[in-house]
């Protein structure tokens, strides 16, 4: 039996068996089309969170357990992209190119700029990150 369906189930271990197993690449890949580590990380628990509520959508007969929750991690970042850019999370412009070199250090930077009001709006990420480690630790 697959861990999404061991989880539709609400096996608690294979919840802990899927994080450990795609915390890395999800996390990755909300930083690269995020640009912004904070971000990611709020993806990232929004990700594990869908994962964990929609498992039993998931049908092995129509993808693997890897491209379903590589697809979910893509359009949740993506909604979340458009999201920050329709309030103003990215400076004018930037937000369509992915990163800009920096003279002085001869190396990529980020060009994020946040938004005071946005980032204030935003408590919730700690309280999902305990509620995520509670449930994985079960």
């Amino acid at each position: 039996m697959l861990c999404l369906e061991r989880i539709a189930e609400g096996d608690s271990q294979a919840m802990s068996d899927l994080f450990l197993r795609y915390a890395r690449v999800v996390h990755s890949v909300g930083r690269r089309i995020l640009r912004d580590g904070e971000e990611a990380e709020d993806l990232f628990q929004e990700v594990f969170l869908y994962i964990h509520r929609k498992s039993n959508l998931f049908d092995s007969a129509k993808s693997s357990a890897r491209s379903w929750v590589f697809q979910i991690a893509y359009t949740q970042a993506f909604l979340r992209r458009r999201q920050l850019k329709a309030r103003g999370f990215y400076a004018a412009g930037i937000a369509d190119r992915s990163l800009e070199t920096d003279p002085r250090r001869g190396r990529e930077q980020n060009t994020i700029r946040r938004s005071k009001g946005y980032s204030e709006g935003m408590a919730g990420g700690r309280y999902l990150t305990l509620l995520l480690r509670s449930n994985v630790r079960r």
